[in-house]
């Protein structure tokens, strides 16, 4: 079983990054070779948005609407704070092991 500091429902470790509550659930059979294979992938994720936000290839995104940005930062939000969960679940795993 996974421990964190993550909410737990019926003993499984919730995952909130998108929202509070508990709609995401890590699976417990999660393996410590899978966590980071989504880590690797969720960052590339973010490095590839985040590349678009400034310098020269930012234009497009400076010339977004206003909501359209916020929602646009509010995504690559999101991804970082799973990344900050799951990197939390990956440390505790090499804890236990």
């Amino acid at each position: 079983m996974i421990t964190s500091s993550a909410p737990t429902l019926g003993g499984q470790t919730s995952m909130t990054f998108p929202a509070g509550g508990s709609l995401y659930i890590l699976n417990p059979a999660a393996s410590k070779i899978d966590i980071r294979d989504q880590l690797e992938a969720r960052i590339s994720h973010l490095e590839a948005l985040l590349t678009v936000t400034y310098g020269d290839a930012g234009g497009t995104f400076r010339e977004m609407g206003g909501e359209l940005r916020g929602n646009y930062m509010w995504a690559c939000a999101s991804i970082l704070d799973e990344v900050k969960q799951l990197s939390q679940i990956a440390w505790m795993m090499e804890r236990a092991a």
